[in-house]
């Protein structure tokens, strides 16, 4: 007798901001109810986006746009059926997306690491849409994703993601592979020639060592034939590696419309725009929904994602009177009395970093993080 497919059962709520309290059952960690703006994106969407192809949720840090992302997951799957892709930037935010999402009641299984070691009966929770699969953009964005069938991709920190995007069109070339040297001489006349003469030399001084220069487009165009050869041959020789190689096949033919940056230590060759519509893990999909804190007004996130239009649903008013986190930036140099006093930044700082236990502090190099961290970070034992 053959095996029939198992029917979605009925949907537990006619919308995804009515699911939320019989799913959440006041389990602990779980908010009783929704924030009002939580409630007014869940509205947005279900009434004007529910049929659109790419839609935008923007949510400030601390708005909890997980758990709004999360309950329009679980209304699609639990009423249409859909295989949900819920993706982080990194292994560590998706760990905490699943805990998050877990507390919420929404059934989630954590697929991240080789895709050869993921647990069988896992995998198929998610493939038989009982489940949303909270994973990292790599396993989506790859020449060969593992998660190449999911229905609605919920992409989460959409803001931070171009890299992610862009990987499987990124051809990189490490100065110590024989194609490096061999890409400069192809593109010689696509770079100023003190440039060029620059990143020949064998020991770099000053910022060079870690500036980067842009090709000339018109120069790479003119070359691309040339370029596209040597790469081939690299690829055949071993004079790029295999990631490389893998990208350079679906750059072949399309080289004079990409552009090539130059460092010291490597090359990149990439199109400015990713082609994802011919990337069938993510142009197959039925919804892709972008959620970002700051989504940006000048086609940031449609060049990042390679799509012409993207529906947005802005942040909704009154979004600051609530919320579960804040983030501060401070510059206690200008402040009244440390900027008199700048000999007290070193003990003011060693006071904040005690108190909070824990903060993201940018530097320019790895030099003077590393002086930061021996003169202002306090003593754990202490």
């Amino acid at each position: 007798m053959a095996f029939k497919k198992r029917a979605p059962g009925a949907p537990a709520s006619a919308d995804p901001e009515q699911l939320y309290r019989p799913l959440a059952g006041g389990r602990d960690g779980a908010p009783e109810a929704l924030w009002a703006h939580q409630a007014d994106v869940l509205r947005a969407w279900h009434t004007d986006h529910r049929e659109s192809g790419d839609v935008a949720i923007e949510l400030p840090t601390g708005a909890g746009k997980s758990l709004v992302g999360g309950l329009i997951g679980e209304w699609r799957r639990r009423t249409h059926g859909e295989r949900v892709a819920y993706l982080c930037p990194t292994r560590q935010l998706a760990q905490q997306t699943a805990e998050k999402l877990s507390s919420y009641g929404i059934p989630v299984v954590l697929l991240i690491g080789r895709g050869q070691q993921w647990n069988p009966a896992d995998r198929l929770r998610y493939t038989n849409a009982q489940a949303i699969v909270v994973s990292v953009y790599s396993h989506l964005f790859n020449s060969n994703p593992a998660i190449s069938d999911a229905q609605v991709l919920l992409l989460d920190d959409a803001h931070a993601a171009a890299g992610y995007v862009a990987d499987p069109w990124a051809l990189r070339i490490d100065r110590e592979h024989a194609a490096y040297q061999d890409v400069l001489s192809t593109l010689a006349d696509a770079f100023a020639p003190p440039v060029l003469a620059w990143l020949r030399v064998d020991s770099p001084e000053g910022q060079l060592n870690s500036t980067s220069y842009l090709a000339s487009p018109v120069g790479v165009a003119a070359a691309a034939g040339q370029l596209e050869r040597a790469l081939s041959t690299a690829a055949t020789t071993g004079g790029i590696d295999r990631s490389a190689a893998f990208a350079l096949t679906k750059l072949v033919g399309h080289v004079d419309r990409c552009m090539v940056y130059a460092s010291y230590r490597s090359l990149l060759i990439r199109p400015l725009i990713p082609p994802t519509g011919t990337h069938g893990a993510f142009a197959g999909a039925r919804q892709r929904i972008y959620m970002s804190a700051t989504l940006g007004a000048g086609g940031e996130l449609e060049r990042a994602f390679g799509r012409r239009k993207i529906q947005r649903i802005p942040t909704p008013r009154g979004w600051d009177k609530q919320g579960t986190g804040r983030r501060f930036f401070c510059f206690p140099q200008l402040t009244t009395d440390l900027s008199q006093a700048p000999d007290g930044t070193n003990a003011w700082l060693k006071d904040v970093l005690r108190e909070h236990g824990k903060a993201v502090v940018m530097t320019p190099d790895a030099r003077t993080a590393e002086r930061f961290r021996a003169h202002r970070v306090p003593d754990p034992a202490a």
